[in-house]
């Protein structure tokens, strides 16, 4: 069996349309290119790239791509799931005020990021990024009201 190389692994990512590359960084191989460039994990803890094979390492792409795309699925309508649906409707309004979500009901997720995505013309990973710091925040304070009320 031929040894694994660098360029069979970027040659196999290319051949499949993925834009990325695998390159050595630091002391670890990790995925850099258009494709991967906001991910918040690119590298794998392999320090030899013959360590696996041309098939394992696009396998190992492919999950980390899966992995990203995730989290940004809380942006899309769930199945099943209607616009017209009042949770929907309600998510969208708070959307378009940047209030504070205060529900993670998918439906209502859904809606909050889509109506602050129209509003303030954002993309889906700019909207689903303000809806879990807007609703970390909403967390945080309530939290921290209960500690007052209650003192403890």
């Amino acid at each position: 069996m031929a040894r694994t190389t660098v360029a069979q692994v970027n040659k196999a990512l290319a051949s499949k349309g993925h834009n990325a590359e695998l390159m050595k960084d630091g002391d670890y191989y990790g995925f850099f290119g258009v494709d991967c460039s906001e991910w918040r994990t690119y590298k794998l803890r392999v320090t030899k790239v013959t360590d696996l094979t041309v098939d394992q390492w696009v396998a190992q792409y492919e999950r980390l791509k899966l992995k990203h795309e995730a989290q940004f699925a809380i942006f899309d309508l769930p199945e099943g799931a209607s616009t017209d649906d009042p949770r929907w409707r309600q998510g969208h309004e708070d959307g378009t005020k940047w209030s504070n979500p205060d529900s993670e009901d998918p439906v209502y997720v859904s809606g909050w990021c889509q109506g602050y995505a129209a509003k303030y013309g954002a993309d889906r990973k700019k909207a689903v990024k303000q809806y879990r710091e807007c609703h970390e925040r909403h967390k945080n304070a309530w939290a921290n009201s209960m500690k007052e009320r209650y003192r403890y």
